[in-house]
């Protein structure tokens, strides 16, 4: 098992960008083939190539993938008891992926496919949590109305028991970033995200929604979650009390004083 507060700031800004296009699909996936080993692990079953790092490498994984499964419905405030199956490839052509660090998610069957390639560390733990948060939030808040709901939401909740690719590196991320962030109410325009860098959307909205919930709890987030990019700004402010800019501030001067606690 990995060390619980290994710190990889360096590498994690490179997390959102290859799972950017597509990892959260309504439809399940096609078929798959036989050649599998088939792990079960209380709340998932993991299917990995014969003799594969995944293969190897499932009994830690369940473990983090576990906690984040219990974190995420305790910070959404939601209750969830679903199985998730988990297939991991050994390569991205394989799984007819993009990059190293590509997934996808299928609320309806409760299925994630993604790769799983060494070394077991913070950037494989965020990436297979953040699919499996999809599964989670799709099926408990509903089918959000917009990318920034979608992929903020599955990095936002990220847990950092066994690493630290959750708030301790999104806060210190986003202090170091101002100047490159586009405005929140932009961003909650999908013509306007789909224009955006993958790792600015990505790590913008991933810490936006997690200071939300931090600060002001999941009840409010509910609310708007599944609101189309239209009415997203005027509704978040009747939610939260405040316009979209104010929130904007006080967020970023949150996370310019952001000590690591």
């Amino acid at each position: 098992m990995p060390n619980r507060r290994r710190v990889l700031r360096a590498a994690a800004a490179c997390v959102a960008v290859p799972f950017a296009s597509a990892c959260h699909q309504i439809l399940g996936p096609s078929g798959y083939d036989a050649n599998w080993q088939v792990f079960d692990r209380g709340r998932f079953t993991f299917y990995a190539r014969p003799s594969s790092f995944a293969a190897q490498s499932i009994d830690p994984l369940s473990i983090v993938l576990d906690d984040q499964y219990n974190a995420t419905t305790v910070m959404l405030a939601v209750q969830y008891a679903a199985h998730v199956s988990m297939y991991l490839y050994a390569d991205p052509k394989d799984g007819d992926f993009a990059g190293n660090f590509s997934g996808v998610a299928y609320p309806d069957t409760l299925t994630v496919r993604a790769t799983c390639l060494p070394p077991l560390d913070a950037n494989l733990m965020s990436l297979l949590s953040h699919e499996m948060n999809h599964l989670i939030t799709r099926n408990t808040l509903g089918q959000s109305g917009t990318a920034f709901m979608t992929e903020g939401i599955a990095s936002a909740v990220i847990t950092e028991r066994y690493h630290s690719n959750g708030r301790h590196f999104y806060y210190p991320w986003t202090a170091s970033h101002l100047s490159q962030l586009p405005p929140i109410a932009s961003l909650l325009d999908d013509d306007f995200w789909n224009r955006t860098s993958s790792q600015v959307a990505y790590n913008t909205s991933a810490s936006f929604l997690a200071w939300l919930i931090d600060t002001r709890g999941p009840a409010p987030l509910k609310q708007v979650f599944t609101v189309r990019s239209p009415e997203a700004v005027e509704r978040i402010q009747s939610a939260y009390g405040q316009p979209v800019t104010e929130l904007e501030s006080a967020w970023k001067a949150f996370c310019l004083a952001y000590k690591g606690a």
